[in-house]
């Protein structure tokens, strides 16, 4: 890492990892998760399925088996968010 970037000032390091490649790399790579993850939840959605939005299926915990649990998880993150937006 040194022998690359140097002393460089953390302001800079931006611009060397775009001008080095990584930068773009990301770009790449992380758009192309967000287009597998992304398009089969619009599908549903267009097709009129009742999947819920957020609701990727992902649930190691099986948090949502218990529906009291599940509806105060859901409130607790929507307040979350809210607040987020606030700040």
């Amino acid at each position: 890492f040194k022998d690359e970037f140097g002393s460089a000032a953390m302001l800079k390091l931006h611009e060397k990892a775009v001008l080095q490649g990584s930068m773009q790399q990301l770009l790449v790579w992380l758009g192309l998760l967000e287009i597998i993850s992304g398009v089969p939840a619009i599908i549903q959605t267009l097709n009129g399925s009742d999947r819920q939005p957020g609701d990727f299926g992902f649930d190691p915990l099986n948090c949502s088996q218990n529906p009291d649990t599940l509806a105060r998880r859901q409130l607790t993150e929507l307040k979350n968010g809210r607040l987020a937006m606030i700040a």
